[in-house]
């Protein structure tokens, strides 16, 4: 079951990778853009709301697209791992439910991965 389950997340993170690829940077940010004016949830107001969180979500999507543009387009399975790593981050920073502190250790340690994979490249 635990296969099945990671071949369809899998397959799914791959299907988001190949889509993000094929959209402009446009409508790459767009897609994950926090909607300030409309926020979806405690944990989005709470980022809209803090000086300090905005400006490390402005720079993940900084450094995600960096990190997009630096992938060959014919690696999807590079492609796939960033996508599928980003949700992964996604599912954590819901779990902090609006915790300050929480958020902004989830936002820290994933700009800290996703910087030293943009070194790495």
């Amino acid at each position: 079951m635990k296969r099945m389950v990671f071949a369809i997340g899998g397959a799914l993170a791959l299907m988001m990778a190949t889509a993000w690829a094929g959209e402009s940077a446009d409508e790459r940010a767009a897609l994950r853009q926090i909607v300030c004016a409309n926020p979806a949830n405690i944990t989005q107001k709470l980022i809209c709301e803090t000086p300090d969180l905005r400006a490390m979500d402005d720079e993940m999507k900084e450094v995600l697209d960096k990190l997009m543009t630096s992938i060959p387009e014919d690696d999807e399975r590079a492609r796939a791992d960033l996508v599928y790593s980003q949700q992964r981050f996604a599912h954590v920073r819901r779990l902090c439910q609006g915790n300050l502190k929480c958020l902004k250790r989830v936002y820290a340690g994933r700009l800290k991965t996703l910087r030293a994979k943009l070194a790495a490249r």
